[in-house]
């Protein structure tokens, strides 16, 4: 598929709301997203913008993307000394991880352990997976 390149007044005059990009993000461009629920307006923004990274085959805005069917899944069990807390500190230490994630704490906190997980071993790799 050859990119296209859409301006940003032709994009905000389509896609207005937050379910409209996240509909446009998760649907058309096959992002790997946590839940609608969980994610904000502003972090769909940020990925809109390039100023974060969303998993992806391909995009519009010429932001750098993976396929979601590249996406990496990783089963962990509950284990009660691996909380999201530990696993969070660190993948912060890795600077490609800042660039998928929302900016504010109190948006990381409210995303599935399993997206943070599947995230953090497809970007960081086998360092994360190990």
């Amino acid at each position: 598929m050859e990119p296209q390149f859409v301006n940003v007044a032709a994009f905000s005059s389509k896609f207005r709301t937050k379910r409209e990009i996240f509909t446009f993000l998760a649907v058309d461009g096959e992002a790997y997203l946590p839940p609608f629920e969980t994610v904000t307006v502003y972090f769909l923004k940020d990925i809109i913008q390039g100023q974060k990274k969303c998993k992806y085959p391909y995009f519009v805005l010429t932001i750098a993307v993976v396929s979601t069917h590249a996406v990496r899944h990783l089963p962990v069990p509950q284990y009660p000394n691996l909380s999201m807390e530990k696993i969070l500190d660190y993948l912060s230490q890795y600077e490609a991880m800042h660039l998928h994630m929302p900016s504010e704490r109190h948006e990381i906190v409210k995303l599935p352990r399993a997206w943070v997980i599947n995230v953090g071993a497809s970007v960081v790799g086998q360092p994360f997976v190990e």
